[in-house]
């Protein structure tokens, strides 16, 4: 099924990344227990991940196509690459339409994000991009 394509999807994610956030927080753990200049450190590490990007993609009301039920549409967004990792959900504007036409972002390639929803609906999608994790 779907979600179980999603789940072991997430699990695979969570694995690969629990090691490196493991190993940051070790590294800020030490930072902050020998060092008297800890505080300059952590701005250093805090721009480590400065890369991140929020973008707001817009889904208008047209273009979606109906299939299996659902419909789906897939929008141009550039700064998103295959091997991104990415957090999607509603801008604040959009919470209420998103919940309740359970809308999801169901795939990702180089440039562009798919959308399923139960009707076709305009959406304002917020993209938080946290780079490439390979």
């Amino acid at each position: 099924t779907l979600f179980a394509q999603w789940q072991a999807k997430y699990q695979e994610q969570y694995e690969a990344n629990t090691a490196a956030f493991n190993a940051w927080f070790t590294n800020l753990q030490g930072i902050l227990s020998n060092d008297e200049s800890a505080l300059a450190e952590i701005i250093r590490l805090g721009t480590y991940k400065a890369d991140k990007k929020v973008i707001l993609v817009p889904i208008p009301a047209t273009g979606w196509t109906a299939s299996s039920g659902y419909n789906t549409k897939t929008v141009a967004v550039p700064e998103v690459s295959e091997n991104d990792l990415i957090m999607v959900g509603p801008d604040v504007a959009s919470a209420d339409a998103w919940a309740s036409n359970a809308v999801l972002c169901t795939g990702q390639v180089a440039g562009s994000l798919t959308f399923r929803a139960n009707v076709p609906v305009a959406v304002t999608a917020m993209v938080t991009n946290l780079g490439n994790v390979t």
